[in-house]
C-alpha cells in the first residue's frame, strides 16, 4: 500500500511503510498514514458499490421523481408514487448505513472490506425503486 507519511514538516509520498521506516519516520506517523490510506480505500469501495447499484443518472431520476411526488398533495398520490417514496427512503437509509460501515471497516485492519459480506444488503423496496429508474 502506497502511503503519504508526514512527520516534523517532512512528507514522503508514494512509499510503503517499510520505506518510511528506512527513511527514519516514526512508527506513530506511519500508523497515521496507514489508517488514512485504509480509510480512503474503504471509502472508494463504498462509493463503487453504491454506484454499481444506482448510477448517477438513476439517482438523479429517483430524486426528481421524489421531488415531483413531494409536490403532489397527499390525497393525489398514486400507489406507484407511494412505492417510489418508500423505495427512495429505503435507498437513502441504505446509503447512510453504507457510509457508517466505512468508519467501522476503516478502523478494523482485519476487516476484508472488499468482500460482499462486509457490506449491508440493499433492501428489496430500494432495489424495486432503483430498477424503475
Amino acid at each position: 500500500m502506497n502511503l503519504s507519511v508526514t512527520n516534523a514538516g517532512k512528507t514522503l509520498h508514494g512509499v510503503t511503510a517499510d520505506q518510511a521506516r528506512v527513511a527514519g519516520f516514526p512508527e506513530a506517523s506511519i500508523n497515521i498514514a496507514l489508517v488514512d490510506a485504509r480509510r480512503k480505500a474503504v471509502n472508494v469501495e463504498c462509493r463503487r458499490r453504491i454506484y454499481a447499484i444506482a448510477s448517477a443518472e438513476t439517482q438523479l431520476n429517483l430524486t426528481a421523481a421524489t421531488a415531483r411526488i413531494a409536490a403532489t398533495a397527499h390525497e393525489d398520490r398514486t400507489a406507484d408514487d407511494l412505492l417510489t417514496l418508500a423505495g427512495a427512503s429505503a435507498a437513502i437509509g441504505w446509503v447512510e448505513t453504507m457510509r457508517r460501515q466505512v468508519s467501522l471497516l476503516a478502523e478494523d485492519p482485519g476487516a476484508v472490506f472488499r468482500d460482499d459480506a462486509a457490506w449491508p444488503d440493499l433492501p428489496a423496496e430500494a432495489q424495486a425503486a432503483i430498477d424503475h429508474f
